[in-house]
């Protein structure tokens, strides 16, 4: 009688790790928090900016000099969605990229480079 009680502790014992295995699994593979579109387009504002300053000492252009989007698409992230490495806003802003002096800005009020 008492093997069969230590078998079933046992037994739960171990059923129980694998839960808890399970769920420290599960946890951080949750795709539930996506970050707000405000954060989504300071990011690409960062990126923009510093892909200005990389071209800017690649090609030794003065602080008033305005690169184009085909002169930076080199030097910016991959986007996931589209296969390419065009940014865009998530609520629709267009970007100005602006001279090597100034950063760069979005359209909506709100999506400020920080």
């Amino acid at each position: 009688m008492r093997a069969v009680v230590k078998f079933r502790i046992a037994l739960y014992t171990v059923f129980g790790f694998l839960l808890l295995g399970i769920y420290l699994v599960a946890i951080p593979t949750r795709s539930g928090h996506r970050p707000s579109p405000e954060n989504v387009c300071n990011r690409n504002l960062r990126y923009i900016d510093g892909a200005k300053q990389q071209w800017a000492l690649e090609n030794q252009s003065p602080s008033n000099a305005v690169p184009g989007v085909a002169d930076l698409e080199i030097y910016l992230p991959p986007n996931a969605e589209e296969r390419n490495r065009t940014l865009h806003c998530p609520s629709g802003g267009k970007y100005t990229i602006n001279f090597i002096g100034l950063s760069p800005t979005c359209s909506i009020p709100n999506h400020l480079l920080k």
